[in-house]
């Protein structure tokens, strides 16, 4: 059977979108759920992480590990270059995190990720569950 170039592109984007499409149905499915997750690194990606998971899930018991108190965020970094805000307005804390979220933020370094025992190592502190 020959793929045409059509079929294939197609075939590619409807994979994509049921890729993003899966998450947010599981968690639905999950909302009144309780556990404990832990993310390892914040950053852009790891905040909107956290956040993301606390709107779909409110039960959850949410942590996130960073090793810096702040972060460089890349949304709207093309007004820096144009030399329409410094550089500092790209600095975030994770305040709003703790504050609006209720998302416990941990400044340390993981060390280390147990996946049988579920626990994340810490460098100065005591293990993660």
């Amino acid at each position: 059977m020959r793929l045409s170039r059509r079929s294939f592109t197609a075939t590619l984007a409807a994979g994509a979108l049921g890729g993003l499409a899966t998450p947010a149905s599981l968690f639905a499915q999950q909302k009144g759920a309780t556990g404990r997750v832990v993310i390892v690194g914040g950053g852009f990606g790891g905040a909107t992480r956290a956040r993301y998971l606390r709107r779909a899930n409110p039960g959850l018991e949410i942590t996130l590990v960073e090793s810096s108190p702040r972060y460089v965020t890349c949304p709207m970094s093309n007004t820096v270059i144009a030399g329409m805000n410094p550089l500092s307005a790209m600095n975030v804390s994770y305040d709003r995190l703790r504050d609006a979220y209720g998302i416990n933020v941990v400044t340390d370094r993981a060390t280390g990720v147990d996946a049988d025992a579920g626990a994340v190592s810490l460098a100065e502190g005591q293990p993660l569950a």
